[in-house]
């Protein structure tokens, strides 16, 4: 779980997203051995997805699920 406050930009959780997801595109060299790491991400937004952390843990769970249904990450 990554938790963002403060976010001023009303995409800037979608860009920390998009940021993850790039960097595990490349491999990771372990001992000689290119590793492939694939990530899925949802996002829960407060107060609008839930507010408290039981809930925007649930929202955003449900998020990433859906995400991975679809084919996306």
């Amino acid at each position: 779980m990554i938790l963002l406050n403060n976010i001023e930009m009303s995409n800037g959780a979608e860009i920390v997203a998009s940021k993850i997801i790039q960097f595990f595109k490349s491999p990771f060299n372990i001992e000689g051995e290119d590793i492939f790491i694939s990530s899925s991400l949802g996002i829960a937004i407060f107060p609008d997805d839930g507010t408290d952390i039981e809930t925007l843990i649930q929202n955003a769970d449900k998020e990433m699920y859906q995400s991975k249904q679809q084919g996306h990450n």
